[in-house]
C-alpha cells in the first residue's frame, strides 16, 4: 500500500524521508494489519544531539488470530502486507519493492504455517495509553533493515527517524505532530519500567556509563531481528472491523437495506436447507452472527453478548458441525473451531501467561480479538479424566461465556482482559458449560440426517463469490449497525408484557420471569431487528421474537 493512503500525504511523507541521515534511507515504509498479543514495556534511547533521553514503547504485534482464508486473500490481492510485507521508500519503485519475511511461529493463539510477527515501536504516548493487548490495528512506519544487528546503531544518531519531523495518529485516526517524549537524563522518570540486559551501541553505552549507569533494559532482546522485524510506527489506527470489502466507517447512507434484505432471505434458506428444514434454528443462528457487546455492566451478563449451545447433535452428525464451520469461516471476517475432547482440554492451554523472566507472553487459544466467531465441538467429548489443566481450561470457557472476560495468568496474579467473542456450542444433550440461549434442532433421526447430509453436500454449488461477498456485507454491515431505537410506546407496551407474563406464571405456578431474562429477551428482539435491515424495534419483531421464545422452550421441554 502506498503511503498516500495512510492518513499522511505523500508531501508530508517526503518531508518525513528528508530528515533523515541518507544511511537510513535504506529504511523501507511498510503498512501490517496485527493484533497486539503484548505489551514488553517502554525502552529508553538517546539523542546524539543533546543530551536528553528519550522513551518509546515497544508491543509484540501478531497475524490476526483466526482470520479466514478469504480476508487474507483479497488483502494478499490488494498488496497490503498481510501475505507480504510491503515495502516502498522515496527511492524505491513500489510495485517490484516487496521483502517476504519468513517468521516462526513464536507465540500464536492459533499456529497456522501462515502467521508473522513483529515489534512496533511507539513513540507518541497518546497512542500508547489507549492501546491494549488483543487491539486489532492497523500500523504503518518505518522497518529497520534487517542487515542491522542493532537498531541502536540508528536509532541514537542522526538517521533516527525520532530526530526528524514525524506524523502520528490517534486511535481514533486523527492526524498528530507530536514529537517523541524526551525527558531531562537527570529525571528519575527516564528509569524503565522493566528490568533486563541491554543491546545498545557506544554512544548509548556512553550515556549509560556517565549518565545513567543503571539504565540496562532493551525489552526486544529476547525477539532476534531477523524472525521478529521493528516498525518504527509513524501512522496507527484501531480498526472497527476488518473485512476488506468495506469502508472502515459504515455510516448510514452506505447501508444499502434492499441488499441486506436479500442476503438475509438467502442465508435463512441455506441454513435451513443444512439443518434439515429447521427454520427457527436457523434463525437463531442469524442472530448469532450479528451479536454484538453494546454494553458493559459489573457483575452481570453484558447487554449485547449471545452465546448458543445447539443441542441434539448425535455422534454420527459431526459433518453438519463441520460445515456449518466451514459456511461461518468463508462469511466471517475470523473465526475458530474447537474439537472439546479430553485430549484437547488436556493439552492445549487456552489461558496466556506471562513469562516474567524472558519478557514475553506465552499465547493461549483464547487469547483472541473481538468479533471472533467461536464454535466450540462438545460432541468430541468422551469418556476420561481430565488433569489439573483440562480442569482449568473448562473453567476459563465458563469465565469467559459468562462473563466475557479472560483471566490471564501473571504467575503472581491474573489480569481480567475484556472479550466479546461469538460462541457457538455444538452438544447432543444439554452443555456443560454456561450458554445464555439453548436450541434444540427440530429433527434428528436417520431420513432428516441423510437430508442434512444431502444439503452438506450440494452448498458448494450455490456458494458463489457474489453470494458470499453478500453475506459478508451483510454480517459486517449489521454489526457495526447504527443506532437502534424503541419507542417509548413500546417501552411502555413491553413493560405491561412483562407484567403479564409473571402474573399469569404465578397464577400457574411456574417460575416467574426475572428482569434479566426480560432484558435478554430485549437484545433478542435488537437483533432481530437490524437483521432485516430495520433500525427501529416494532410490536411487529417484538411478537415475532416472543413466539420464537416459545418455540424455542417448548422443544427443550418436550425433548
Amino acid at each position: 500500500m502506498e503511503p498516500s493512503t495512510t492518513n499522511s500525504t505523500d508531501k508530508k511523507f517526503d518531508e518525513f524521508l528528508d530528515t533523515m541521515h541518507p544511511e537510513a534511507k535504506k529504511w523501507k515504509y511498510i503498512e501490517f494489519r496485527c493484533m497486539i498479543q503484548d505489551i514488553l514495556g517502554s525502552e529508553i534511547y538517546g539523542d546524539l544531539n543533546s543530551d536528553k533521553l528519550g522513551d518509546r514503547t515497544i508491543f509484540y504485534c501478531i497475524t490476526i488470530p483466526g482470520e479466514n482464508e478469504w480476508v487474507r486473500k483479497i488483502n494478499s490481492n490488494n498488496n497490503d502486507g498481510l501475505s507480504k510485507f510491503e515495502l516502498s521508500g522515496s527511492n524505491a519503485d513500489s510495485s517490484q519493492d516487496r521483502l517476504s519475511v519468513s517468521l516462526v511461529n513464536y507465540s500464536f493463539p492459533i499456529p497456522d504455517g501462515k502467521n508473522k510477527s513483529c515489534l512496533i515501536k511507539v513513540y507518541d504516548v497518546n497512542l500508547v495509553d489507549c492501546l491494549r493487548v488483543n487491539d486489532i490495528v492497523q500500523v504503518g512506519g518505518l522497518i529497520e533493515p534487517i542487515e542491522f544487528e542493532d537498531d541502536a546503531e540508528l536509532l541514537t544518531s542522526k538517521n533516527s527517524p525520532q530526530n526528524g519531523d514525524r506524523t502520528t495518529t490517534n486511535c481514533d485516526g486523527k492526524e498528530s505532530d507530536p514529537a517523541p517524549t524526551n525527558q531531562d537524563s537527570n529525571n528519575d522518570s527516564n528509569t524503565s519500567n522493566n528490568n533486563g540486559p541491554s543491546d545498545g551501541n557506544k554512544h548509548h553505552k556512553q550515556l549509560e556509563n556517565t549518565i545513567m549507569p543503571d539504565l540496562d533494559f532493551e525489552p526486544a532482546k529476547d525477539f532476534p531481528e531477523r524472525l521478529v522485524p521493528r516498525i518504527h510506527v509513524r501512522t496507527l489506527k484501531k480498526l472497527p472491523h476488518i473485512n476488506p470489502l468495506l469502508p472502515q466507517v459504515i455510516t448510514p447512507e452506505l447501508i444499502d437495506v434492499t441488499r441486506l434484505k436479500m442476503a438475509r432471505a438467502r442465508l435463512s434458506t441455506i441454513l435451513t436447507q443444512l439443518l434439515g428444514g429447521d427454520s427457527l434454528t436457523a434463525e437463531y443462528l442469524i442472530l448469532s452472527l450479528i451479536s454484538k457487546i453494546h454494553s458493559r455492566r459489573v457483575s452481570v451478563e453484558n447487554l449485547g453478548q449471545l452465546t448458543m449451545g445447539l443441542t441434539g447433535f448425535k455422534p454420527e452428525m459431526r459433518f453438519l458441525a463441520e460445515k456449518l464451520y466451514e459456511l461461518v469461516s468463508k462469511i466471517t471476517t475470523h473465526s475458530h473451531y474447537i474439537d472439546l475432547s479430553i485430549a484437547n482440554l488436556n493439552n492445549l492451554r487456552f489461558t496466556p501467561k506471562k513469562d516474567h523472566e524472558n519478557n514475553k507472553m506465552i499465547a493461549g487459544t483464547l487469547q483472541l480479538p473481538d468479533g471472533l466467531y467461536l464454535i466450540l465441538n462438545e460432541t468430541a467429548l468422551s469418556e476420561g479424566l481430565l488433569t489439573t489443566l483440562g480442569t482449568s481450561n473448562l473453567g476459563t470457557l465458563s469465565h469467559i461465556m459468562r462473563w466475557q472476560k479472560h483471566k490471564y495468568d501473571f504467575q503472581f496474579h491474573s489480569v481480567e482482559i475484556d472479550t466479546d467473542l461469538k460462541i457457538l456450542v455444538i452438544c447432543e444433550t444439554k452443555s456443560i458449560l454456561p450458554v445464555q440461549i439453548a436450541i434444540r434442532i427440530a429433527k434428528n433421526d436417520p431420513e432428516t440426517i441423510t437430508s442434512m447430509r444431502q444439503a452438506c453436500e450440494a452448498v458448494d454449488d450455490f456458494l458463489d463469490e457474489d453470494l458470499l461477498n453478500s453475506f459478508r456485507y451483510y454480517i459486517t454491515t449489521l454489526m457495526a449497525a447504527p443506532e437502534y431505537k424503541i419507542p417509548e410506546d413500546l417501552r411502555d407496551s413491553i413493560t405491561e408484557d412483562f407484567v403479564k407474563w409473571r402474573r399469569e406464571a404465578d397464577a400457574r405456578g411456574q417460575q416467574l420471569m426475572s428482569g434479566d431474562e426480560l432484558s435478554f429477551r430485549m437484545s433478542l428482539a435488537r437483533y432481530l431487528t437490524l437483521s432485516h435491515g430495520e433500525t427501529t424495534l416494532n410490536r411487529k419483531f417484538w411478537n415475532e421474537i416472543c413466539e420464537m421464545e416459545v418455540s424455542r422452550k417448548a422443544r427443550l421441554v418436550s425433548a
